[in-house]
């Protein structure tokens, strides 16, 4: 990697840890992985966003990257739609899945 790129990843964050081997992530799924119960500061209408950013993402195959949810979640955050501790939460709910 690039000093550049080491300090763009430094300043806001690298998502180069993440595959971006794609897995299946069936709408059932994501719905239980994401919710008010399963992150107890997670409100139900960011649980509604976050599950339907997920899922526009998934493009209708069902298949998604850790990478591609890391980059969307990214975006919330970044947009105030989430907050870091969720952000933190949900990556590692979502690590947990991808890696079994």
């Amino acid at each position: 990697m690039s000093l550049f790129g080491e300090f763009m990843g430094t300043l806001f964050g690298s998502s180069t840890k993440y595959s971006s081997n794609q897995k299946s992530l069936s709408r059932q799924m994501l719905y239980k992985l994401v919710s008010e119960n399963s992150i107890t500061s997670l409100t139900k209408d960011e649980a509604i966003l976050v599950r339907d950013v997920i899922d526009r993402a998934r493009r209708g195959d069902a298949y998604i990257s850790i990478l591609q949810i890391d980059e969307e979640l990214s975006y919330l955050k970044n947009n105030g739609k989430i907050s870091y501790n969720d952000y933190q939460s949900l990556m590692k709910i979502f690590s947990e899945y991808f890696s079994k």
